[in-house]
């Protein structure tokens, strides 16, 4: 099988699937909820992507669409419900996938309130409808609403982001407490967390880079000895990583290059599968 997976098509699978669940205390996840749904989901439906490079396949052609604009919208809730999932078929009905239809990389579309896109040469269709949406055209294909607005709100930990030039609000789901609303700008955004900061107050903890993002922390994990301070703190590009297997546990490339073990098993897998299609947790 060979899929390709364009910026339009991570792009249109990002509006399918879900923001990163910050947490609003100051330790960091190693492993987000989106690698862990990744790590399921490619025993489940076979991910892959052609690049330059070759063809990429397995958890990494997940990550690899899921990372495409930086985890930007979607459903926030994909994370929890993949790893809740009690068999596959649960697992791709999360991520709204259909794990018997192959596809080509073709522009995504709106079939009446249904937003279909390919998803490394695997078909992904959303209900807008299902969530009080429609399927809307702004430049990329998302699920919103059409409204007169003129600024963002917050529904509970869901944010709508005004087009007011083309009259619908974008739906973005935040995670618990991270939705937010400037009271000047009108300007909503998804915070990284709830502890305050001063602008400025950037540093590296290990290899963790701690930034001040609109007033509010920001920690992203780098790879080891990734974390630069030459102009406040941020990751240095990652060294190339490619996830292995270890046993029954996937050893998976994460954020910042860095490789951690995702024990295969917690979801009654019988191990890692690395048969030159991509290391990936086995169905």
């Amino acid at each position: 099988m060979t899929g390709r997976l364009s910026l339009q098509s991570a792009l249109a699978l990002l509006a399918l699937l879900a923001a990163c669940s910050s947490s609003s205390t100051s330790p960091v996840e190693l492993v987000s909820d989106l690698e862990l749904a990744c790590a399921r989901l490619s025993g489940c439906a076979d991910f892959e992507v052609e690049t330059f490079r070759g063809n990429i396949a397995g958890y990494d052609a997940c990550t690899m669409g899921l990372g495409a604009d930086g985890l930007s919208s979607g459903l926030g809730t994909l994370g929890a419900c993949v790893v809740a999932a009690t068999d596959c078929d649960a697992a791709l009905r999360c991520a709204h996938v259909d794990s018997a239809a192959i596809c080509a990389d073709t522009r995504p579309t709106c079939e009446g309130d249904v937003l279909e896109s390919c998803f490394a040469g695997v078909a992904v269709a959303r209900d807008c409808s299902a969530e009080g949406l429609s399927c809307l055209d702004n430049g990329n294909l998302v699920c919103g609403a059409e409204t007169s607005c003129t600024e963002s709100r917050c529904d509970g930990d869901r944010l709508f982001t005004c087009v007011e030039a083309e009259g619908h609000e974008v739906a973005q789901d935040c995670g618990p407490g991270l939705c937010h609303v400037d009271a000047e700008t009108g300007w909503g955004s998804c915070l990284p967390s709830r502890e305050t900061c001063e602008r400025g107050s950037d540093f590296c903890d290990g290899d963790v880079a701690v930034h001040c993002a609109s007033g509010y922390v920001r920690r992203t994990v780098c790879g080891p000895g990734r974390c630069s301070e030459t102009d406040g703190a941020f990751c240095m590009s990652p060294e190339p990583c490619v996830s292995t297997c270890d046993g029954t546990s996937l050893l998976a490339c994460v954020r910042g290059g860095r490789r951690e073990a995702i024990d295969c098993s917690q979801w009654g897998s019988s191990g890692c599968v690395d048969d030159g299609s991509g290391a990936r947790c086995a169905p």
